[in-house]
């Protein structure tokens, strides 16, 4: 008897079991509304993700709704579709770098590690000095303290900061060798004293390397001029004494002689300097004065005639040699003998 039963009987007088259309459908089956005519009537529609391979597919969904899907590399849950190193980083955005903050490519977002590129010792990775004290282009770790005058004995070539040299002496080399040595002698010849080298000479020079000329002292003087021996001291040396009568009233006078030698001998009254009679009137070689005189016997005792003074002298009692008796053995007898020499005795 309802009138909006499917199976309404307008005849009915008696209440009868009513049939009634489904919810958003007619009496037939046919949806009431369809906006999009899909077959799904509006109020039975659900809006949700058709697409299958979407987070939030809805196998119901009847009408197209936004679909949300897994990052690339992740399932929808969030998990990596792979990650082969376990480290949480999906293999399609590992990033393979330098994971090391003091190596100069350092990169921060790496997640694998990569090989590493360092800056040299002393230096940043630009290649400047991390420290350069004097500002001239060399790391101070790397500055060497040396020499750097090429003509010093201890110069360094690879010196970048100055230090003390060491040059060889004047005239040598590095190694105390001679720059030149002519004669070979080891001295060198900047440094040669030429000078005599004979140590009994005047002008010895105990320095003198090469020999020079040399002055001696006079014979029997030393280099100052003084005698060497003067034993008179007569300031004559004795080696330049002239040996000689040196009386002036003597036969024998040598003006030459230095030093008195005692052969001075004088003529007599009977004799001259030759020895010959002063007077021999009849040329036998017998002076005058003593021709067949005897003045003996006028001498007294311990006395004798000396026919040479002319008088009686000492009797000499050990003057066997004194031919003549005048006291003196000298020239005079000596020519008193010559002159009886080879004379044949009665």
């Amino acid at each position: 008897q309802d009138a909006t039963a499917c199976n309404y009987d307008a005849s009915a007088t008696d209440a009868g079991s009513c049939t009634y259309a489904a919810n958003g459908y007619d009496c037939d089956g046919n949806c009431l509304a369809d906006g999009d005519g899909d077959g799904v009537c509006d109020p039975f529609e659900v809006v949700g993700c058709q697409d299958a391979t979407a987070c939030n597919y809805d196998a119901s969904a009847t009408d197209a709704g936004s679909c949300t899907y897994a990052a690339n590399g992740y399932d929808c849950d969030g998990n990596c579709l792979a990650d082969g190193d376990g480290d949480g980083v999906c293999d399609p955005f590992e990033v393979v770098g330098c994971q090391d903050a003091t190596a100069c490519n350092y990169d921060a977002s790496a997640t694998d590690a990569g090989s590493c590129t360092y800056a040299a010792n002393g230096y940043d990775c630009d290649g400047n000095c991390l420290a350069d004290g004097d500002g001239d282009g060399v790391c101070d770790p790397f500055e060497v303290v040396g020499c750097q005058d090429a003509t010093a004995c201890n110069y360094d070539a690879s010196a970048t900061d100055a230090g003390s040299c060491t040059y060889a002496a004047n005239g040598y080399d590095c190694d105390g060798n001679c720059l030149a040595d002519a004669d070979g002698d080891g001295v060198c010849d900047p440094f040669e004293v030429v000078g005599c080298q004979d140590a009994t000479a005047c002008n010895y020079d105990a320095d003198a390397t090469d020999a020079g000329s040399c002055t001696y002292a006079a014979n029997g003087y030393d280099c100052a001029g003084n005698c060497l021996a003067d034993v008179d001291g007569d300031g004559i040396c004795d080696v330049e004494e002239i040996g000689g009568c040196t009386s002036a009233c003597a036969c024998n006078y040598n003006p030459e002689a230095t030093e008195d030698d005692g052969s001075c001998f004088s003529a007599t009254p009977i004799y001259n300097c030759s020895g010959t009679c002063w007077n021999d009137a009849d040329g036998d070689g017998i002076c005058d004065e003593l021709e067949n005189i005897d003045y003996s016997g006028l001498c007294g005792p311990g006395t004798v005639w000396s026919p040479v003074y002319g008088q009686c002298i000492a009797a000499p009692d050990d003057c066997p040699y004194d031919l003549n008796n005048d006291g003196i053995v000298q020239l005079q007898d000596l020519l008193d003998f010559l002159m009886f020499y080879g004379m044949v005795c009665d």
